[in-house]
Order: C-alpha cells, then sequence, then structure tokens
C-alpha cells in the first residue's frame, strides 16, 4: 500500500479531501493530511517534510499555503529534495495562483484549473506508477 502525504491550507480541505478520496479508492493509498495554518511560519514550504517517511509526499499550492514571497531559503529543503529526485517523490497541485518555485513544474505537477476530475485522474495515475516502481 502506498501511503501520500498531502500538506494543504484549510481553506483547501475540500480540494484535500477530494484528491484522498480518488487516492484511497482507485490507488489503494493510505493518506495522511498536513493543513497548514494560514500564518507566514507554518506552509507547504515547512511542513512537506513530515511525508519524508511516506511513499509520496503532494503539495497543494494555494496563496494560504505558500509564502508570499518567495525565498530560496524558504524552499531550499524541499526544492534539494526534487532536485535530487529523492525518495519520496513530491508532487505538487496548484489549486489557485500563487508564487511558488518553478523548479516544481519539472516532475508531477498538476493545475487544479485544468479541470478537478482531469486533475484528480492525472494525480491516480501518477500513484498507480509509483505502486508499479514500488513493485
Amino acid at each position: 500500500m502506498l501511503d501520500v502525504f498531502i500538506c494543504h491550507s484549510a481553506s483547501d480541505r475540500g480540494v484535500a479531501a477530494a484528491i484522498a478520496a480518488r487516492l484511497e479508492r482507485g490507488a489503494e493509498a493510505t493518506i495522511w493530511l498536513e493543513e497548514c495554518e494560514m500564518d507566514a511560519e507554518h506552509t507547504v514550504a515547512s511542513a512537506w517534510d513530515g511525508g519524508l517517511s511516506s511513499g509520496a509526499i503532494l503539495l497543494l499550492l494555494a496563496p494560504e499555503a505558500v509564502p508570499e514571497r518567495l525565498s530560496r531559503e524558504r524552499w531550499e529543503s524541499v526544492l534539494k529534495h526534487v532536485e535530487g529526485n529523492a525518495v519520496p517523490p513530491v508532487g505538487a497541485v496548484l489549486v489557485r495562483d500563487c508564487p511558488y518555485p518553478r523548479l516544481l513544474e519539472r516532475k508531477h505537477f498538476f493545475r487544479w484549473c485544468d479541470g478537478a476530475q482531469e486533475t484528480l485522474r492525472a494525480v491516480e495515475r501518477w500513484a498507480l506508477r509509483l505502486h508499479s516502481e514500488d513493485a
């Protein structure tokens, strides 16, 4: 069974729940949700590492979950992880427009604005590929 750690803001509970339900049902995944508070200190850039023992990490990017000002220092650990293709893989869903490091677009990047159903299918396909890589 694949464990997926999802970081999201409180305002994106519905999106996180939809993704979680789809992955539990379609990819036989166990989901761990980490809700980021709406403050500058607890963002997806600071909370993502809570999922390092998971099979995958998914960051939900939205203004409430991403530092307003991009700084390499705030994103350093996640960017090094992504650049190094480290395990577990990190994916990102752009829920609403916000600043984020463009490096996140290199792999496993999804856009909620492309349509909820299409995004859910794409995230599920990603999780299923992770299952086959573990086999």
